[in-house]
């Protein structure tokens, strides 16, 4: 149960269990914070459990799991490029591994596939497309950047 203040100054409870926060359902209380407030242990709708803070869900604060920040693009096209796998992540989302129709590979963002500023590894660049094993080609850049692996 939740707990709060009521206009006398009581503490009122509030039960959590059973409602909806977004992508989270309350399944029961499982203990306190440590500054006392209620944590609920929710099921997300991709399954995961997980432990919120009653005012966060009340506030809308927290609506998942933590999966609404990970889209998945597998299979998708962007231009040229189809997204084939996650490979790691960045301040931004997910870094994802994709195939150009020219057959380059390369490593981009997920933001920056779906805003269209990628469409390509590079090759639709006239300075690139001519050499695309120069120096600085996009595929090359793209697979040297560093990001966090999710394994």
């Amino acid at each position: 149960m939740a707990y709060i203040r009521s206009a006398g100054g009581q503490f009122a409870m509030i039960d959590l269990a059973g409602q909806r926060f977004g992508r989270l359902v309350a399944l029961r209380a499982c203990g306190r914070r440590k500054d006392g407030r209620m944590r609920w242990l929710c099921i997300c709708d991709c399954g995961r459990e997980c432990e919120v803070g009653g005012d966060c869900l009340r506030s809308g604060h927290t609506r998942s799991c933590g999966c609404l920040h990970f889209i998945d693009i597998a299979g998708q096209r962007f231009g040229r490029l189809t997204a084939m796998k996650r490979v790691g992540k960045n301040r931004s989302g997910g870094m994802w591994e994709c195939l150009c129709d020219c057959g380059g590979k390369s490593v981009v963002g997920c933001s920056t596939l779906r805003s269209g500023i990628t469409k390509s590894c590079g090759c639709l660049r006239p300075s690139h497309a001519q050499n695309p094993s120069a120096p600085g080609h996009i595929a090359e850049v793209c697979l040297s950047a560093p990001y966090e692996s999710n394994e």
